[in-house]
Parts: C-alpha cells; structure tokens; sequence
C-alpha cells in the first residue's frame, strides 16, 4: 500500500512528467494499491478542476476519470494527527500513510514531504514515521524499476 500525494496524481494525468505517469499508470492497473483519506479525496478532485479550468479544458471528463480513479483506492479513515510537515496542509498525507496499515512508502512532488525525515524534530511524529519511506516521483521511479523496492 502506498500514498500519493496530490500533485504528483495531477503531474501523472495532466502533464508530460514519465514518472508521475509511470506510478499513475501502475495505481489505475492494479500494480500499485493507493491509499487515500476523504480529505486527500476531496483534495484531488478540486485541484482536477482547477488545473483543467487553468488549461481551458472542459472539467467534466478529468472530474469523471478522477472520480473513477478515487473509487479503486483505499478509503482510509484517519485517526492520527501529525503536525510536523512544514506546510500544515499536507499533514494529511503523514496521517493516511501512519493509518495504513502496511504502507511502506509515501510517493510525492513535494519537497516538504519527500525531506520529512531530514527536519521533523518531534520524537512522538518522528517514531510515528519511522518505518515508511519518503521519496519524490523520480527516486520512486527509480529504485522501483531497478527492483530495489517492493510494493
């Protein structure tokens, strides 16, 4: 089981970027089990409007290939609150990927997620997320198709 994080889902649809595409295409065929929390759902589906209303696209068939996409993960219902990440907002991904039981890597475009272990200072979080692995689309990407990493 892994997580995502919301730009690298977007970067998979929307834009040109192999890797993100790469674990996009693994998530939608069944390779790759995604976990998700009703607030990274609910995340994924706004930023899907707005980036195909930014490049003048009609939102309606990126809205129903993100709605189908959302319906083939598992739903997480989070209990834990972390606070550490540096941009509070992406604390949800820390809290799904900490109620997950068995994920083991957290996949994301964001530098304050993929870099987590290298400033978060709390001890109670730090053990929190001691056993999962924060990597951005390229390192992922990598050690995967290298076959250092399972799934």
């Amino acid at each position: 089981m892994i997580v995502v994080d919301t730009s690298t889902i977007i970067k998979g649809f929307f834009s040109n970027y192999p890797e993100p595409k790469f674990i996009v295409d693994r998530i939608a065929d069944g390779t790759f089990k995604l976990a998700m929390s009703e607030e990274m759902a609910k995340e994924l589906a706004v930023a899907t409007v707005v980036v195909a209303v930014n490049n003048n696209h009609n939102p309606a068939p990126y809205v129903r290939n993100i709605a189908q996409f959302i319906y083939h993960t598992h739903r997480i219902s989070t209990t834990t609150t972390f606070t550490s990440c540096y941009d509070p907002d992406d604390n949800m991904f820390f809290e799904c990927a900490i109620d997950t039981p068995n994920c083991k890597n957290v996949i994301s475009s964001d530098r304050s997620i993929f870099t987590i272990k290298n400033y978060i200072t709390d001890q109670n979080e730090k053990n929190l997320i001691s056993n999962i692995n924060f990597y951005n689309p390229q390192q992922f990407y990598n050690l995967y198709t290298q076959q250092r990493i399972s799934i």
